[in-house]
């Protein structure tokens, strides 16, 4: 059951309706590739780690996140508004969750919608926090690791393209946030007000 509790954060990205996968997928990625291009176009990379580097500005942004959303969270839940709790309109996104021991899949309300979505946000800020802080720390261990040669490939191999693979990563994690803050606020400011049918 704890699994289940801790991971419920994740279930925004369970969430089954067509319109989904372009906010889970379609735009992150397509930004993720933006960005991965402009940084190998770029003559002189950014650094990435230290003073100065993107994850230090990263980690600026990202430590003011949580506490914005998880406000968000807690006026969603406790918003006036009866509207909030009518089925959202046909084809209504729908989830799965645990009801007396078994999995049923449900269709969700406007509010059950943005508390998925917040909750979504507030947790993937704080891990996304703690990997950008972590991860220079990590580096030179993992450089010293990785610092044999020999054969077809060697350490800077190994370790150039874990860079590459945590670049990645991140740059679609906070794509993700990104873009799901934006749908986020679009909600909150215009589709909240506006009637199902």
């Amino acid at each position: 059951m704890l699994t289940y509790e801790f991971s419920r954060w994740w279930a925004y990205r369970r969430i089954r309706h067509a319109m989904m996968w372009r906010y889970i997928w379609g735009a992150p990625l397509t930004f993720t590739a933006i960005a991965l291009l402009v940084y190998i176009l770029l003559p002189v990379k950014p650094r990435l780690g230290g003073d100065g580097g993107l994850l230090k500005s990263l980690s600026q942004i990202l430590a003011l996140l949580p506490g914005f959303f998880i406000s968000a969270l807690a006026a969603i839940a406790t918003f006036n508004r009866p509207e909030m709790d009518e089925t959202m309109p046909a084809p209504a996104p729908t989830v799965k969750i645990a009801h007396r021991g078994e999995m049923i899949l449900i269709d969700l309300t406007r509010r059950m919608f943005l508390s998925y979505l917040f909750s979504y946000l507030s947790i993937l800020s704080v891990v996304l926090f703690v990997v950008v802080i972590v991860v220079p720390y990590a580096d030179p261990s993992l450089r010293q690791l990785l610092s044999w040669s020999g054969g077809y490939v060697s350490g800077e191999m190994v370790y150039s393209a874990l860079k590459y693979a945590f670049i990645t990563t991140v740059a679609y994690f906070f794509s993700s946030l990104l873009i799901t803050t934006l749908h986020g606020v679009y909600f909150l400011c215009e589709r909240i007000h506006m009637p199902n049918t």
